[in-house]
C-alpha cells in the first residue's frame, strides 16, 4: 500500500487529546509491506489513517483493519475520508469511528463527484463524525441543506471554520445545536 508517512502523535479533529499511530495514504507514497505496517501500528490502541482520499486503497485498508485486529481486538480507528468511495468489508466493526469532511461547492468539486447519497446515508447508519469545512455564510447554508437532506443527527455535525468565519460558525452552531472544532493553527481568540 502506498503510504505517504507514519508518525506518533494526539488526535485533533474531534475527539482530541488521543495518542495515535498515524497513517497517511497517498497515491504518489511509497509502497509499504501490509505486514510491517501491521507490526508498526499494533502495538497502539488508537491508529488514524487519514491522506488524500483512504478508501483508494479500501482493499489493504480492509486488511490493514483485519491484521490490526487480530493483533491488538482493542485498538479503535479513526478514518478521516471525503466520504466518495464505499469503504470495504469493515462496516462490522465497532472500533472504528468514520470522520467525514464533507466537500462544499467553495471546494471546487461537482456537486456529483462529492455528494455520493448511498455513501453518506452507508456512513450516516455507522455513526460517523461529519465535518464541514467553513469559509463563508454560503458553505454554512450549504452544511445545513446537506444535514438536512440527509438527516444527520445534530451531534455527529461538527463545523470547521477558517479563521474569517470562526465568529458566524460559532454563532450558526450554538444557535442550531452543531458541534464545532477549530483546526490547527486558526486563532479561536481573534
Amino acid at each position: 500500500m502506498k503510504i505517504k508517512n507514519t508518525y506518533t502523535g494526539f488526535t485533533r479533529i474531534i475527539d482530541i487529546g488521543r495518542f495515535a499511530f498515524f497513517i497517511e495514504f497517498n497515491s504518489t507514497g511509497v509502497n509499504i509491506d501490509l505486514k510491517e505496517l501491521t507490526q508498526q501500528a499494533s502495538h497502539f490502541n488508537r491508529i488514524v489513517l487519514s491522506g488524500g482520499e483512504p478508501f483508494e486503497e479500501r482493499e489493504d485498508i480492509q486488511k490493514l483493519i483485519k491484521s490490526i485486529f487480530a493483533n491488538n481486538p482493542q485498538a479503535k480507528f479513526e478514518i478521516h475520508t471525503n466520504g466518495t468511495i464505499h469503504p470495504l468489508g469493515i462496516g462490522k466493526f465497532k472500533n472504528i469511528i468514520y470522520n467525514v469532511f464533507v466537500q462544499l461547492k467553495n471546494d471546487g468539486v461537482l456537486y456529483t463527484d462529492r455528494i455520493k447519497p448511498d455513501i453518506l446515508n452507508w456512513l450516516n447508519d455507522m455513526n460517523a463524525n461529519f465535518i464541514f469545512k467553513i469559509h463563508n455564510d454560503d458553505d454554512v447554508d450549504e452544511a445545513f441543506s446537506i444535514i438536512n437532506d440527509f438527516e444527520i443527527n445534530k451531534s455527529q455535525v461538527f463545523l470547521m471554520p477558517s479563521s474569517e468565519a470562526i465568529n458566524v460558525s460559532l454563532k450558526r452552531a450554538q444557535y442550531h445545536g452543531y458541534n464545532f472544532t477549530i483546526p490547527l493553527g486558526v486563532d479561536f481568540n481573534g
